[in-house]
């Protein structure tokens, strides 16, 4: 018991460093060289009672394109002379996603996701709070990351000491990531079936969400309290109507011409000068998501992780934000199929309905063009899951239950 539990926080403590953690990033980082020390300590010592590598369709499918998009960027660095240091982190991060799936359950993976958000985000907060009686000055050690951007240290919590002070980042490298897990946390948390939700975590991730003035994070926390009241409150007609009614009610606001921008600009000039200024982080998302089709159609077998991001520099000066569609670029049309199977396995999750399973497509449609999450370990971790239990259909017939399997 207390080897599995051992085995289960290290293999988190992993999935969380190389999920966009700032010491993933600050120079000569060893966060990624972490996973097949790992790997071969759980599987070498057999911390885990049963076969990794089971013998299953669904498997065997993760497996396939896991191999396919290896080969695919490997053999493009190869290719193309670049050094093969991306394709090897990359491969180990896909390896490293399939064997947490094969360990730890899905159920219980949202479990311990919740809760490690709620415990991030708590820290968060506390830090965040004790930030605004300083200014946003801390008195701690920093770090500087690859691009020189300076971070304030206390290892559970970071603080940017540049351009983005004042926004909550968690342990993240910046607040639209620490956003996006927080999201992730709040929609699990949502649609969980059991009857009472756990409502003091999810105000909690609320919290923190505001916390972060991320453009992005608001604009899915919109999505997110739609989701709520049709999924918790569709039932409650009043609740259900003034909540619908209020969120439209702040959504026209938002977006008429008037009195309510300039508010809003003035009050919260990080969060809404980037989403009223067209020349900023909306059109850069926009434009990678065209300049990554452009890229496509004119390398449509793959061109790998590497050599994608460099057609992408070539065109447009800014960050790459777009994940879904440089799958596209970096694998051409296995890309295609892998975000297809994503939507369709979310949308098909066993133990969801169809209208969570389109409320959650629609989010995480969201999420992965918003930033780039290539190598975040997390995601994977999740598009695995979805992967290998969302082939089932459940049928419920009064208290019998069962289970078809029509992959």
């Amino acid at each position: 018991m207390f080897l599995k539990k051992l085995r289960n926080i290290i293999l988190y403590m992993v999935a969380f460093l190389t999920s966009g953690h700032v010491f993933s990033v600050v120079n000569g980082n060893l966060c990624y060289m972490l996973i097949p020390i790992v790997l071969l300590i759980v599987l070498g010592l057999k911390l885990s009672k049963s076969r990794v590598f089971k013998r299953h369709r669904r498997n065997t499918l993760v497996v396939l394109l896991i191999i396919g998009m290896i080969l695919i960027d490997s053999i493009s660095d190869i290719f193309f002379g670049y050094n093969f240091l991306y394709s090897a982190k990359f491969a180990l991060v896909l390896i490293f996603a399939y064997v947490f799936t094969e360990i730890i359950s899905f159920e219980q993976f949202q479990k311990d996701y919740i809760d490690s958000m709620t415990v991030i985000s708590i820290i968060a907060i506390i830090g965040y709070i004790y930030g605004i009686g300083n200014s946003f000055f801390y008195p701690w050690s920093t770090v500087t990351n690859i691009n020189g951007v300076h971070y304030y240290n206390k290892i559970i919590f970071f603080a940017m000491d540049d351009f983005s002070r004042g926004r909550n980042i968690g342990i993240f490298w910046e607040p639209g990531i620490f956003a996006i897990f927080i999201v992730l946390a709040m929609l699990f948390i949502i649609f969980d079936n059991s009857e009472k939700m756990q409502k003091g975590k999810f105000i909690t991730l609320l919290i923190a969400l505001l916390t972060t003035v991320s453009t992005t994070g608001y604009v899915l926390m919109m999505v997110v309290l739609i989701s709520l009241l049709i999924v918790r409150f569709r039932n409650n007609k009043v609740i259900f109507f003034i909540g619908i009614a209020g969120i439209a009610i702040i959504s026209i606001l938002l977006m008429s011409n008037g009195g309510i921008e300039n508010i809003l600009m003035r009050f919260f000039p990080r969060v809404f000068s980037k989403l009223f200024d067209n020349t900023a982080s909306v059109t850069t998302r926009t434009g990678s998501i065209v300049i990554n089709l452009q890229n496509f159609l004119e390398y449509p077998w793959g061109v790998g992780l590497t050599k994608a991001n460099y057609l992408f520099a070539d065109k447009m000066v800014g960050s790459q934000t777009s994940t879904l569609t440089l799958y596209l670029v970096q694998f051409g049309i296995l890309g295609i199929f892998f975000v297809l199977l994503q939507l369709r396995c979310i949308y098909r999750y066993r133990y969801w309905d169809k209208l969570k399973g389109i409320l959650f497509v629609t989010v995480w449609i969201v999420l992965m063009n918003v930033e780039i999450t290539t190598m975040f370990s997390l995601i994977y971790i999740i598009i695995f899951y979805f992967i290998k239990d969302s082939y089932s259909i459940n049928f419920y017939c009064g208290e019998n239950y069962v289970k078809k399997d029509n992959f």
